[in-house]
């Protein structure tokens, strides 16, 4: 998948735990363990990238660049629907245990904050 740098953002908080936020309102929270495995976390549509992206710094997570290397997990996140009560569906390394995450403030389109920030 061929995806512009201008077009998403990965956030990184900590060592293994990231957010990937596209401009077409798709995230994808995950974990990228030390045996390089991901486990998706959590996925969610509609939210506003501008916004997003700002509350994300403020709560102390890093912008890290594009993270075109992580594009493929939009697709694989969306393409199928959740299984066995995982909100993310198939698990794409070891299951993942339950971690303690941030405070994390995704905006949806119509929390638009008109910040030029991010």
């Amino acid at each position: 998948m061929h995806v512009p740098p201008s077009s998403q953002r990965l956030f990184q908080y900590g060592t293994g735990s990231f957010i990937l936020l596209n401009r077409q309102g798709l995230c994808v929270v995950f974990r990228r363990e030390t045996d390089d495995s991901i486990s998706i976390l959590d996925r969610q549509r509609d939210l506003d990238f501008r916004a997003s992206g700002s509350a994300l710094i403020r709560d102390g997570w890093r912008c890290v660049g594009p993270g075109l290397q992580f594009a493929w997990l939009f697709d694989h996140a969306f393409s199928s629907p959740p299984q066995n009560g995982d909100p993310a569906g198939e698990d794409l390394g070891k299951k993942s245990e339950k971690r303690e995450w941030p405070h994390v403030h995704l905006q949806d389109p119509s929390h638009r904050s008109g910040d030029k920030s991010f």
